[in-house]
């Protein structure tokens, strides 16, 4: 594997994780969602013209990778889902799972969110501008803007609750 790419890997991976993580539930499909994702960069790499930041390159990939999983899985059967191992090998199991239970929460309440909503917030929680995320998504500032007010006002009413 080119040295670049590890390097855009190791650089991108966290973002890319949070964005699968909050299109699918399942730890063992994110992870070949995390596989795919990647083999996508990796191809689409040469078509990349620097026309803005790689990481916002990187995260339009990621998000239609995840609509494509989200299609996909709409057309299959539902699965039932098991519940998460909470044995932790950390010192502190009890902050550590009240952490990712804080996770899990947020995480469920992103998800729940309209699709036009959570793909707006799932960006500006990775730190893109409004800017960057109207190209990605293809709409306009102002429509970011707005998708992004309503996400933090129905996460505030969800979270308080």
């Amino acid at each position: 594997m080119n040295q670049d790419f590890e390097d855009i890997i190791e650089q991108h991976s966290e973002m890319v994780t949070r964005i699968i993580a909050s299109y699918e539930r399942d730890i063992e499909i994110r992870k070949d969602l995390m596989q795919d994702v990647f083999i996508a960069v990796w191809r689409a790499l040469p078509s990349f013209r620097g026309e803005g930041e790689l990481r916002a390159f990187i995260a339009r990939i990621a998000r239609n990778r995840c609509i494509s999983h989200i299609a996909k899985a709409v057309k299959e059967p539902q699965k039932l889902e098991l519940q998460p191992d909470l044995k932790s090998a950390t010192p502190n199991p009890e902050q550590t799972l009240q952490e990712e239970q804080e996770y899990a929460r947020l995480l469920a309440a992103v998800q729940s969110l309209p699709l036009q909503i959570k793909e707006v917030a799932i960006l500006a929680l990775e730190g893109l501008k409004y800017q960057e995320i109207a190209l990605i998504l293809g709409i306009s500032v102002n429509a970011v803007t707005l998708r992004y007010k309503r996400a933090k006002k129905i996460l505030k009413k969800v979270l308080s609750s």
